[in-house]
């Protein structure tokens, strides 16, 4: 069982990902970061701890690598949510998700942002 609750109908079960249900196919960066964003969720998560995630420390690349990851998820969770959830970034150093079945789009911690 994981320890990882439910987001907006995505969840992680066995080591897949299931939006309402329906598998979704993602390379094993692409879940790990699914699953680090959604145990910090709402907060967002820096690309050096995503990094930490993926990496442990060891050989890590440069950390655009993340954007690159975050983006790549952001684009299939889009596809397979029906535009629901996708992936945000931040200031160009922070990932968290983003959820769009709510007028206006729900955005972990805007108002910290904005600052």
């Amino acid at each position: 069982m994981s320890d990882i609750q439910p987001f907006h109908g995505l969840e992680i079960a066995s080591g897949s990902v299931l939006y309402n249900g329906v598998p979704i196919s993602l390379t094993g960066k692409e879940f790990r970061i699914l699953e680090n964003l959604m145990r910090h969720s709402p907060h967002p998560v820096t690309f050096a701890d995503m990094l930490h995630h993926l990496y442990g420390g060891m050989d890590d690349p440069e950390l655009r690598i993340v954007g690159i990851f975050g983006l790549k998820l952001g684009k299939k969770l889009h596809a397979a949510t029906g535009g629901m959830i996708s992936v945000a970034g931040h200031q160009g150093d922070r990932l968290s998700l983003w959820v769009f079945d709510a007028d206006p789009p729900r955005f972990p911690e805007a108002s910290a942002l904005r600052a």
